[in-house]
């Protein structure tokens, strides 16, 4: 069973630029890293895994002159990075340790390491009563495989093992262990901040010339002597990063519940009078949906060409495998035809389009392997089946008759009516006058809360049912990032009461198949 540690290691540090390579005592602080980490008896390899990046080629360097293997990976997606590294080393069992890490001890990790192979689970970390900054994790190359596959959120592919610990019932985690006497477990003792730095520095100054191998009990020892040590970098935790990344997750969950509606891509649509953008300008909006986590898109036949647009993004970008299509059309036949315009060989969804078709068609092309989930785009909530497993509904702030669908998941389109909620009320065209006294009243209760109509409707879409995925439309780039932004945006306490409270419409203002039937 071939054991190897990985360690995670890039010189753009964003909190300490460069650290790894900050002189401590005469010599970079990666290099006292490397140096110790070697000593564990229980390592058959030690890599260093940094990014691909011109920026690293220098940490590369400097992991080749210290006699380790150098991997090279993405710099971003560090779970890749690891996978990666791991898989051309040939590893049955990864110690994960990071390069700010230049107080380990490889005792310490010999210890872990004895730990994972003695309980015989998949993943083991350091004992809970020891500093942080002797973090090292051990887990199985099979366990480590299928967190590479699965894992999706930020903090799951930058921290490598999240996805691992967060899913206790796939793999067999150790439990919380302590070794040795006290709780040291409030220490902090990794390079973080250039006062992490100073008190690393101040620890090697003491320990190093006497004893290059000093320990964790030196340290400690050394501690206790001389306690005003800790007020170096006192208040300090070791784990701002992964609270970032953390924050940064619940950003992208947003997204996750955001689709990109693609008909203002493939025809002239909406009351805004305003063009659909150029092949070029609609790849560029595609290419910054998915680039923010917006990774499922909706189209339909009757898009105009917004299938072939779409399937040729796909195409030039190669992201078939990164990316989610909710079709609509009438049965097995257009479900055959949209796979060929997108050139896929699977959607996650197809919806009868203004639940019109045959559904038991869509069903048997569900045994078929063609789509994943089928379900209706339906306009009045009679129609809801529920044998449909998705179902597109039209919901917004004036439009609130579907609140009640249960049991599929739920697709909010028209967010912003057709851009009616986004209008100067002065600007209502004639033929929808009778809308103004609502679009007024909503703008009345946005400005109340400090909101712009743009980020009242988007905050209501999204929030007001938790569950539901809301799909909108764009025809700018500029449009998508002020829409990304809205989304953002803090929801302030009591404001989708006060939409709630608002006067119901009649069908006449929220259904956009009746506006330009409507005499006024």
């Amino acid at each position: 069973m071939k054991v190897v540690a990985i360690i995670q290691a890039r010189a753009g540090s964003t909190r300490l630029p460069g650290k790894i390579f900050k002189s401590m005592l005469g010599r970079p602080m990666l290099v006292h890293m490397l140096e110790r980490v070697q000593k564990a008896k229980k390592l058959d390899a030690v890599v260093l895994a940094t990014g691909d990046a011109h920026a690293d080629d220098a940490t590369a360097a400097l992991g080749a002159s210290c006699g380790v293997v150098v991997f090279r990976g993405s710099e971003a997606d560090v779970l890749d990075r690891f996978y990666k590294a791991a898989q051309e080393a040939g590893a049955d069992v990864v110690v994960r340790l990071t390069g700010d890490c230049v107080l380990h001890d490889p005792h310490v990790i010999d210890e872990v390491v004895e730990r994972f192979l003695e309980k015989k689970v998949d993943y083991t970390s350091t004992p809970a009563n020891y500093p942080e900054g002797l973090d090292t994790e051990v887990f199985s190359f099979a366990a480590l495989e299928r967190a590479w596959r699965e894992a999706a959120i930020p903090s799951e592919r930058e921290h490598v093992t999240p996805y691992i610990k967060n899913h206790p019932e796939l793999f067999k985690i150790d439990g919380r262990w302590t070794s040795g006497i006290g709780d040291n477990s409030g220490m902090h003792w990794s390079v973080d901040m250039q006062a992490d730095f100073d008190f690393a520095t101040a620890v090697y100054a003491q320990l190093y010339p006497r004893n290059a191998s000093f320990n964790k009990d030196d340290v400690l020892a050394l501690l206790k002597q001389k306690p005003e040590l800790l007020e170096i970098n006192k208040g300090g935790t070791g784990f701002e990063g992964l609270r970032k990344s953390l924050k940064e997750d619940e950003g992208w969950k947003l997204m996750r519940r955001m689709v990109l509606g693609t008909v203002e891509l493939g025809m002239e649509y909406g009351i805004d009078g305003q063009a659909r953008p150029a092949k070029d300008e609609a790849f560029a909006i595609l290419d910054a949906a998915l680039a923010a986590g917006i990774d499922t898109f909706d189209t339909a036949s009757a898009y105009g060409n917004a299938e072939e647009l779409l399937g040729e993004w796909i195409t030039a970008r190669n992201c078939a495998d990164k990316v989610k299509i909710i079709s609509k059309g009438s049965g097995r036949a257009d479900i055959e035809q949209s796979l060929k315009r997108l050139g896929l060989k699977a959607l996650d969804g197809y919806l009868l389009h203004n639940a019109q078709g045959s559904f038991a068609e869509l069903q048997e092309a569900k045994r078929a392997g063609l789509v994943k989930h089928v379900g209706a785009s339906v306009y009045q909530p009679e129609e809801v089946r529920g044998e449909f497993e998705y179902v597109q509904v039209p919901y917004n702030a004036l439009d609130r008759r579907f609140e009640k669908v249960q049991d599929a998941v739920v697709f909010a389109r028209s967010p912003f009516l057709q851009g009616l909620l986004l209008m100067n009320p002065a600007d209502v065209p004639p033929h929808l006058l009778h809308a103004r006294p609502y679009v007024e009243a909503f703008q009345k209760i946005a400005q109340q809360f400090g909101l712009s109509p743009l980020q009242a409707a988007l905050l209501f879409a999204l929030h007001a049912h938790p569950t539901n995925v809301v799909v909108f439309g764009v025809k700018t780039l500029p449009q998508l990032h002020e829409i990304i932004a809205a989304a953002r945006t803090l929801l302030p306490n009591g404001y989708l009461d006060a939409v709630r409270a608002l006067p119901v419409p009649p069908d006449t203002v929220v259904n956009p198949t009746l506006w330009k039937a409507t005499v006024v």
